[in-house]
C-alpha cells in the first residue's frame, strides 16, 4: 500500500492489525500542520481512477490501437 500511496503522501498508513497504530495515524492526520495539503493531493491522485478517467484512457488506447 505504501507504493501505491506515494509512500504515505496520499494517505496516512498504519500498520495492519494493529488498534493503536490506526489510532496514531488518525491523530497523526487529524493534527498534522500539512492536512490540507495532503487531503487536496489524495483528491488528485484519486480523480485519475474515476471512471470517467479510466474510460477516457481506455478510449484513447483503443483508438491508438485502431490507428
Amino acid at each position: 500500500v505504501a507504493e501505491i500511496t506515494g509512500d504515505g503522501e496520499h494517505a496516512w498508513l498504519a500498520p495492519a492489525p494493529s488498534v493503536d497504530g490506526l489510532a496514531k495515524a488518525m491523530l497523526a492526520a487529524h493534527q498534522a500542520p500539512d492536512r490540507s495539503d495532503r487531503a487536496a493531493a489524495a483528491r488528485a491522485w484519486a480523480a485519475r481512477f474515476s471512471l470517467e478517467a479510466v474510460a477516457d484512457r481506455l478510449g484513447d488506447l483503443l483508438e491508438g490501437r485502431v490507428r
